[in-house]
């Protein structure tokens, strides 16, 4: 804005302001720059609005438990790093999606990260302890983590959440035995906030998170309820 003062013995005895529009509106002159962004935005738009899939009910997340969305996506970091756990942090889920077309851009929206996908092992008796933590997070209502690839029954008792079974791939887990893990590179880097531990041989994979979730939709072409 521009503010004009008479100052009179230290007083202000007038002024007069009024507003200056520092933008506009209307069509910009096209210049070569212009039309290099409006070249590029043509590309990712094509690319980006693809429809690759079609959702048959609502998409919604939840800070609480397992959502349909969680399953999706862990499924997807799973089956992307052909792991037989797959992990992914609620927090890192930004969008709700409706039923109906899903295209390319709804999945970055979802999860608007270059996240990589990532790989580690853990012992029978370690993923018995991310089991208990996340079992216990689901009975206090405040999972920071989905989960896929693992079977789990638990009960209450003493405030506390005791695991009764846990299997992976229908195969009860055993202790001395090693899991493969799939997550992304942001849990990777946060092990002791969303696994309660830290990994060790983590293996980085080129492929994003992003890029395994759109290869599951079109591999999939309708996804029901998880």
């Amino acid at each position: 804005g521009e503010l004009q003062l008479t100052v009179e013995n230290h007083q202000v005895t007038s002024f007069n302001g009024k507003l200056l529009q520092l933008w506009v509106r209307h069509t910009v002159p096209g210049n070569e720059l212009t039309k290099l962004v409006g070249e590029f935005k043509t590309v990712v738009d094509r690319d980006y609005g693809e429809t690759i899939g079609t959702l048959a009910s609502d998409w919604k997340r939840g800070g609480g438990g397992e959502t349909n969305i969680g399953n999706f996506i862990s499924d997807a970091i799973r089956e992307g790093a052909s792991a037989q756990v797959g992990i992914t942090n609620t927090s890192g889920i930004r969008k709700d999606l409706r039923a109906g077309s899903v295209t390319k851009l709804d999945m970055f929206e979802i999860c608007p990260f270059r996240n990589v996908l990532c790989t580690f092992t853990l012992s029978g008796k370690e993923l018995r302890a991310l089991a208990e933590r996340y079992a216990q997070s689901l009975m206090d209502g405040k999972s920071s983590i989905q989960l896929s690839g693992l079977q789990c029954s638990w009960k209450r008792a003493d405030a506390k959440a005791i695991l009764v079974s846990l299997s992976v791939g229908g195969t009860e887990v055993q202790d001395e035995k090693t899991y493969l893990c799939g997550t992304s590179d942001f849990v990777i880097n946060q092990g002791d906030k969303y696994l309660g531990m830290a990994t060790v041989g983590v293996t980085f994979s080129p492929t994003t998170v992003y890029q395994a979730m759109v290869e599951k939709v079109k591999k999939e072409k309708t996804i029901g309820a998880q």
